[in-house]
């Protein structure tokens, strides 16, 4: 008699969706992008991952990565949120952003460096009612007065120039 043998692949579709919550955080959004391009129920999984995200870390992020976090404002729930634009690249759309910050209104801790700290997002920030910490680069010196204001919230800043945080306002 022949053994029979049955054959059982499991792919990352086919894992239960507690399975993906381990998964998931430990992939960087270039992979995150390209996972939810593999079918409609991944990139479900993915979305409903990011909705329910407290963190987003996006170092040196590639622009089709950065649109993907940022579509269908479906990313509200974020406490941090770490964005540095790659110094020699102006992939990062600044209205974006300034809804995408808008978007999650609880966030307590904003890092945006190498991206041009402009009036609206400026305004924006200043509306965060839970910010405990801000990190920018590009700050304006006609913003600086703006940006001291947080110190009266509670808010701890650091200004960025190059790789060197050459202000803190505690």
């Amino acid at each position: 008699m022949a053994a029979m043998t049955m054959n059982h692949t499991a792919t990352l579709a086919t894992l239960p969706p507690e399975l993906l919550t381990l998964i998931l955080p430990q992939l960087d959004q270039i992979s995150l992008l390209r996972l939810a391009g593999t079918c409609a129920s991944m990139r479900s999984n993915i979305y409903d991952f990011l909705q329910n995200s407290k963190t987003l870390d996006m170092k040196n992020i590639q622009k089709a990565a950065f649109m993907f976090l940022t579509r269908n404002g479906s990313v509200t729930s974020l406490t941090r949120l770490s964005l540095w634009a790659h110094p020699d690249r102006s992939m990062v759309n600044l209205n974006r952003v300034r809804k995408f910050v808008k978007q999650n209104r609880n966030l307590e801790a904003l890092s945006l460096v190498n991206i041009q700290l402009i009036d609206p997002l400026l305004d924006v920030i200043m509306k965060l009612p839970q910010l405990k910490f801000l990190e920018v680069s590009h700050v304006k010196k006609s913003q600086i007065l703006e940006v001291k204001k947080l110190k009266k919230k509670g808010c701890r800043v650091s200004v960025r120039v190059d790789s060197a945080v050459v202000l803190i306002y505690v």
